[in-house]
C-alpha cells in the first residue's frame, strides 16, 4: 500500500500506485485498503487490474455441529461445541426446523459469536418449519445460542408450543466455488464506489469517469482518504486463495 504525504500538495495531477497482495481468503464484506490520499484531493480516474477472483475451495456442511434434533425452546442452548469451527474457517450458520403436531409459532435464535476477524458478532435467526434459514454473516465461533425474548436485544420474540414441541437442528452451511466480484470505492461510505466489475476471470476495471462518485469531486467533502477493494456481502461466498490487485488512482489536490 502506498500513502502519499501531505506535503506533496497542489494542482497538478498526481498518481498514487498501488500493488496488493490480498489473504488466502477474503470474506464477503471484507474490505482491503488499496491506497490512501490527501484529504481533499479530487479523483480523477484510474485502473484496478485483478486476477481471477472465483473460489476454489470446497468445505462441507454440517448441519447440527453446534445442536442437534432436539426440541426447541426458550433460553440458553446448551451447544456441542464453543471452539472454532473446524479448519478455523467462518461459516454462515444454518438451522432446519421439523414441525411435531402443526408447527409451531416460532420464536428467535440470538447468536454470539465471532468473525473471521475475532471481532464480536451477533445475529437473529427465526426458524422456519420444514426449510433451513441461514445468516448473512460468516462466524468463526459460536460461543452461545438463547432462544426467545433476549433483555436488550431488539427482534427477539419468544417460542410457543402448537401441541408437540418442533425440534431444530443448528450447523453450519458448505463452502462452494462461486464467482465473486470487486467494489471499489471509499471506506468511509460503501455506498460511494467508483467501479463494480465481474470477478469471474482476470481482467481491469477502468475508469475516466466515477459511476457513483462525481467525478473531480473532492474526497474531503466525504470525509475519507482510503480507496478500498471489498468482497460485496452480497455474493454470499469468500476470495478462495491468495490474489493480486494492482492499479493506480489519478488524482489532484488543489
Amino acid at each position: 500500500m502506498i500513502s502519499i504525504g501531505p506535503s506533496e500538495l497542489g494542482g497538478r495531477e498526481r498518481i498514487a500506485h498501488f500493488d496488493y497482495l490480498t489473504e488466502a481468503i477474503v470474506y464477503p464484506g471484507q474490505t482491503i485498503d488499496l491506497t490512501t490520499l490527501p484529504q481533499s484531493a479530487r479523483i480523477l480516474g484510474g485502473e484496478v487490474k485483478f486476477e481471477d477472483m472465483s473460489t476454489n475451495i470446497t468445505e462441507t456442511a454440517d448441519d447440527d455441529y453446534f445442536f442437534e434434533d432436539a426440541a426447541m425452546h426458550n433460553g440458553a442452548y446448551t451447544l456441542l461445541h464453543t471452539t472454532q469451527l473446524p479448519v478455523g474457517t467462518p461459516r454462515q450458520i444454518t438451522c432446519f426446523q421439523t414441525a411435531v403436531d402443526g408447527e409451531d409459532t416460532n420464536g428467535t435464535l440470538y447468536l454470539i459469536g465471532t468473525d473471521g476477524d475475532d471481532a464480536a458478532l451477533t445475529e437473529i435467526l427465526i426458524p422456519n418449519a420444514a426449510a433451513t434459514v441461514t445468516t448473512v454473516g460468516y462466524f468463526k465461533t459460536i460461543t452461545s445460542i438463547t432462544g426467545g425474548v433476549v433483555a436488550g436485544v431488539g427482534g427477539t420474540i419468544d417460542w410457543v408450543t402448537n401441541g408437540g414441541a418442533d425440534t431444530i437442528k443448528i450447523g453450519y452451511k458448505a463452502l462452494t466455488g462461486v464467482e465473486a466480484m470487486i467494489e471499489i470505492g471509499i471506506s468511509s461510505d460503501s455506498n460511494k464506489y467508483l467501479a463494480a466489475t465481474s470477478m469471474t476471470s482476470a481482467g481491469v476495471a477502468e475508469f475516466a469517469n466515477t459511476i457513483a462518485l462525481n467525478y473531480g469531486e473532492r474526497l474531503g467533502a466525504l470525509n475519507a482518504t482510503k480507496i478500498i477493494a471489498k468482497n460485496p456481502i452480497s455474493e454470499s461466498e469468500p476470495w478462495a486463495a491468495a490474489k493480486i490487485i494492482t492499479g493506480f488512482m489519478k488524482y489532484v489536490v488543489d
